[in-house]
């Protein structure tokens, strides 16, 4: 006489036959794959958002240095006006 199967209870999940048992195992490698993807997705998203942000810090940084040059000779022509004005005025 064949000998009855009993069923398989995982984590309250009861599988009664090996076609669902394979059902399941293959479920939940396509969950597992779906997941990976979606990771590597979101990886290289933040790869590409990393390297956009570089970029605008590396232009602002330019921006700013730019800026200070500016500021320093405009210092610098605003002191010799000054030198000027106070040579006039004594005058």
């Amino acid at each position: 006489m064949a000998k009855k199967q009993k069923p398989i209870e995982i984590e309250g999940v009861r599988i009664v036959s090996k076609p669902q048992f394979l059902i399941g195992i293959i479920s939940v490698t396509f969950i597992a794959a779906i997941h990976f993807f979606t990771f590597q997705n979101m990886k290289k998203e933040l790869t590409e958002n990393i390297e956009i942000t570089k970029s605008i810090n590396q232009k602002l940084s330019d921006q700013k240095t730019e800026f200070y040059q500016e500021f320093q000779k405009l210092h610098s022509t605003t002191a010799k006006i000054e030198g000027k004005l106070e040579i006039l005025i004594e005058d």
